[in-house]
């Protein structure tokens, strides 16, 4: 799937939800909910979209600032997938204007935060790994991701 397929699926349903009208899916993409709900489980953490809830593999609830839960969801939705800088601040400065949150999509401070409590050392990142091509820089969700409920 090309970038231009990866946002339209990250961001697909937002135009409703902002009341820019209805966007219909390409055959074979998921939409996403108006309201995100389901729930991720990824090497044994467990994110719950409707409430932002983060619990840990040790059963602990991880606290996630607005901006990390969204940007999270972005990555779990596209697990493996190389995920270009200006498509994250797209699809993260959608989800927050949705939810009301003007504070711009700074994807660097969120990927920090997200480093800082899912890796094991944030220096060495395994989970959300930097990529670095001629096209810019990305991001890459490495861990195999279940949705287990909708």
């Amino acid at each position: 799937m090309d970038g231009a397929h990866i946002l339209a699926s990250l961001l697909f349903g937002l135009g409703a939800m902002l009341g820019q009208g209805k966007v219909e899916p390409e055959p074979g993409q998921e939409q996403l909910s108006e309201q995100p709900s389901g729930v991720y489980r990824f090497d044994g953490w467990q994110l719950d979209l409707a409430s932002g809830q983060l619990i840990d593999a040790a059963g602990g609830q991880v606290a996630l600032t607005k901006r990390e839960a969204a940007l999270l969801a972005i990555f779990l939705e596209a697990p493996g997938q190389l995920l270009m800088r200006g498509q994250l601040a797209d699809a993260l400065q959608a989800r927050l204007a949705a939810d009301g949150d003007d504070g711009g999509p700074c994807v660097e401070l969120g990927i920090l935060g997200l480093r800082r409590k899912l890796e094991i050392d944030a220096r060495f990142p395994e989970v959300i790994v930097t990529d670095r091509s001629r096209d810019g820089v990305g991001y890459v969700f490495a861990l195999d991701v279940e949705r287990v409920s909708t």
